[in-house]
């Protein structure tokens, strides 16, 4: 019966699942945040810690499949940016948020959150798109042509994977979540599989965000190895001004120093001027990158005094 009622409410009536809220904290202007692929809303747990006691509604969702939210693995979903969509815009008028929110993505979650902005614009404030990983549409440059082929060789191979082998798909399974830090389990693999097949290999999410007009602020991780870091804003060609991008020394994963630069912009967002939010950006991005050298400039003075300090042998 349970069956049944399942496939005619969401594959007949094509009712979006309703999401797992992990946080639905505190008064003001509404905040979503959505995590990546093989992740669930701990992602955030940096951010939301950064933003005790701001003007700010912290609103954490676990994506379709991931996280505490159900795992459906009918054939009739697909994981794609849209289903996980029309999840979170379901999920957000059950808790009664009409927005404008402020949609902040991590990874596979900034496709999810520029489809929510397509789907319902007016629902949307504005993005902060942390780590968008763009494989799709980009300029013909062969660095990038280069890159590309050995992610989309990686991904192949993930998908391929023997299913009548279970030694091998643990294998898989643990090289996957040690490279990417994911969060893999044998409930979240076919979630993570379609997601990864679905959303992040058949994007179209630059090609979205060029025909939005929502205020849009990229931040790239100066270490990611699994990001194109569009460090000279060749992908937008100057065609989409609402389109502003940043970096951070950081890599891939929500870092405490990424959710401090990520915690500052909610912050301005929240309070400061739409004239001032393109200072109130570099203001935290360079407040960031200052203290980074900081912190690297004492390591280096603690290694030379520890180098002097060694006594030396006396030459033979």
């Amino acid at each position: 019966m349970n069956n049944l009622l399942n496939r005619l409410v969401h594959k007949f009536l094509k009712q979006p699942y309703l999401l797992h809220c992990r946080m639905d904290e505190g008064k003001g202007m509404p905040v979503l945040f959505l995590h990546g692929i093989g992740s669930s809303g701990d992602t955030w747990l940096n951010v939301a810690l950064e933003l005790k006691g701001a003007p700010v509604r912290l609103l954490v969702f676990d994506l379709l499949g991931f996280g505490n939210s159900p795992k459906p693995i009918d054939p009739w979903v697909s994981y794609s940016a849209e289903d996980q969509a029309r999840s979170v815009i379901r999920t957000l008028r059950q808790r009664r948020v009409h927005g404008p929110v402020m949609v902040v993505g991590h990874s596979m979650g900034c496709f999810v959150a520029v489809e929510v902005a397509s789907l319902r614009p007016r629902m949307v404030r504005s993005l902060l798109l942390y780590e968008p990983p763009f494989y799709v549409g980009l300029p013909p440059k062969s660095a990038y042509r280069l890159r590309l082929k050995a992610y989309f060789a990686l991904f192949n191979a993930i998908l391929k994977r023997p299913t009548d082998d279970p030694d091998h798909y643990r294998r898989i399974q643990r090289l996957v979540s040690r490279s990417f830090g994911f969060e893999l389990t044998d409930e979240n693999w076919i979630p993570f599989e379609r997601s990864l097949r679905n959303d992040i290999m058949q994007q179209t999410t630059l090609e979205d965000l060029k025909r939005l007009d929502t205020p849009t602020q990229i931040v790239y991780g100066r270490f990611d190895k699994w990001v194109i870091n569009d460090k000279k804003n060749l992908f937008f060609n100057g065609e989409s001004e609402h389109v502003t991008a940043a970096q951070v020394p950081s890599q891939h994963h929500v870092s405490e120093r990424a959710g401090r630069v990520i915690a500052e912009l909610v912050r301005a967002e929240a309070g400061a001027p739409v004239e001032d939010r393109d200072r109130v950006i570099t203001q935290a991005i360079e407040s960031e990158i200052t203290m980074a050298k900081g912190r690297s400039n004492q390591k280096k003075e603690k290694k030379k005094e520890k180098k002097e300090k060694k006594p030396k042998l006396p030459k033979a």
